[in-house]
């Protein structure tokens, strides 16, 4: 009867580890089709607009050979025509082809250039959230004149978050281009929240920047009040992103600027942890060879400091008295004795 139920008991625990197994199956599954999903529907987004985007260039060429100002400004302004894109007969662009008809109306609109469009497009503008919206698409696109002009307008710098909860900071601080800190500058100075987080996964500008290894980024963001501590949905630092990453030279950034080496993300995992994961050797050696957690307070670290000197110099101090002592033990008292002994016979 014994065995009966062993043997019972060992199917049921077979039974369940078959269910276990089926389950983690299943779950991948879902999670590669769903992936699947995501980058098939990525793909025909930009399809799609790659065909509007022709679609709009051709009608700005048709609209600049007929003469129509408000067509072509509408088309420019909001469906995003470029001038060029879209080239008819005789290999001419939309303004070459305004020339040739005579409309010198549209070609003294088309050489006005980008300045008169910001222009004509204010007057068009109908709310606030549509200059905050101007203002986030001119940081995206690293444009630092139109963000001062946003700015003066009286575009919001927090006023605008795009589909994944990005702001104007956020952007700016991803930029490799011109435009990056001056912009951020500017941001800050108009109100922007150095601390703001998205609405994806709960990341602040200095996540975005340190998981790129923008070092000087990081740094700036530091300088200016970000919160280096501070943790996204799944629990994880500016330090947990740079390591993650491999970014050496901006996790010793981070650790010299206060970084809580102790801090763990939702699976349990330092920053530490992360680093022998990820196979990351210089940052392993790096994190390890720190002798205390950096993140205390500035008096403990310079109690920590205060007390290292210390020791340095008694070391020091020890040594000269070693070495004046043995000076003295190695100089010869046989000399003196001579000379009294002779002072004696005398």
């Amino acid at each position: 009867m014994e065995i009966l139920q062993e043997a019972e008991l060992e199917k049921q625990k077979i039974r369940e580890i078959e269910l276990e197994q089926a389950t983690q199956i299943w779950t991948d599954q879902q999670k590669n089709d769903l992936i699947e999903e995501r980058r098939r529907l990525k793909k025909r987004a930009k399809e799609w607009k790659e065909q509007e985007q022709k679609r709009v260039d051709m009608e700005l060429w048709y609209a600049a050979k007929q003469g129509v100002l408000s067509k072509v400004a509408s088309l420019i302004l909001e469906g995003g025509a470029v001038d060029g894109s879209f080239r008819g007969g005789d290999n001419w662009s939309a303004s070459e082809v305004a020339a040739h008809e005579g409309f010198t109306h549209i070609v003294e609109w088309f050489e006005l250039g980008e300045k008169s469009a910001r222009t004509l497009k204010r007057h068009h503008r109908n709310n606030q959230a549509e200059l905050d919206e101007e203002l986030y698409q001119a940081c995206r696109d690293s444009n630092f004149e139109q963000v001062q002009e946003l700015l003066a307008e009286g575009a919001r710098p927090d006023g605008h978050k795009n589909f994944w909860g990005l702001t104007a900071l956020h952007k700016s601080t991803t930029r490799k281009r011109k435009g990056g800190l001056p912009t951020m500058q500017l941001l800050l100075d108009a109100g922007a929240n150095v601390n703001q987080i998205d609405g994806k996964d709960g990341s602040t500008p200095l996540h975005k920047a340190a998981e790129r290894g923008l070092s000087k980024k990081v740094e700036w963001l530091l300088v200016h009040g970000a919160d280096i501590n501070l943790q996204d949905h799944a629990g994880e630092t500016a330090l947990h992103c740079a390591t993650d990453h491999g970014h050496v030279k901006t996790v010793k950034l981070l650790v010299n600027h206060g970084a809580d080496l102790k801090i763990k993300n939702r699976a349990q995992r330092d920053a530490s942890n992360i680093g022998v994961i990820r196979k990351h050797h210089k940052i392993i050696e790096f994190l390890d060879g720190v002798p205390w957690n950096i993140a205390e307070t500035k008096a403990d670290r310079r109690l920590i400091f205060k007390k290292a000197m210390e020791e340095v110099e008694r070391s020091l101090n020890e040594r000269k008295e070693k070495k004046r002592q043995s000076r003295l033990m190695g100089q010869s008292p046989s000399p003196t004795i001579e000379v009294t002994q002779t002072t004696k016979k005398k």
